[in-house]
């Protein structure tokens, strides 16, 4: 009986203790956009980083991240930040129209169209001005 109790004692720790990781990690990202909101981009970058420490499964976090370091001017990483976000959730509209953005500032108007489309597939408004332009 008294294992019995302890193993649920263990199991509720543990499922408590997760939930508060993501509680965590949502205060982190908050202070991340604050500080990005006020061209504070390698501080938001550090929250930006906990937040994911804290909940690697947030595709949230990884599109700001991308987002954080787009505005860095740091392309390579910002693409990567973007393309994890996807993998998490390949719903996430916003990540391909910034994705795209990325793209066409790279020159890569076909990957940017590809992302444009996709978008604009899921549902994202206003975004025809950008997928008029691809073949």
């Amino acid at each position: 009986m008294l294992k019995h109790m302890i193993a649920g004692l263990l199991v509720l720790l543990i499922i408590t203790s997760c939930g508060n990781n993501v509680y965590e990690a949502d205060n982190y990202r908050e202070s991340g956009l604050a500080k990005m909101y006020q061209s504070r981009f390698s501080e938001a970058l550090l929250d930006f980083d906990k937040a994911i420490s804290l909940d690697p499964e947030s595709a949230k976090s990884y599109f700001y991240r991308g987002n954080c370091l787009q505005n860095m001017g740091k392309s390579d990483a910002s693409m990567k930040a973007y393309d994890q976000c996807l993998q998490l959730d390949s719903t996430y509209t916003d990540a391909y129209y910034n994705r795209g953005l990325l793209k066409e500032y790279l020159l890569d108007y076909n990957g940017a169209c590809a992302d444009f489309r996709k978008a604009a597939s899921l549902g994202k408004p206003n975004i025809d001005d950008k997928t008029r332009r691809c073949n």
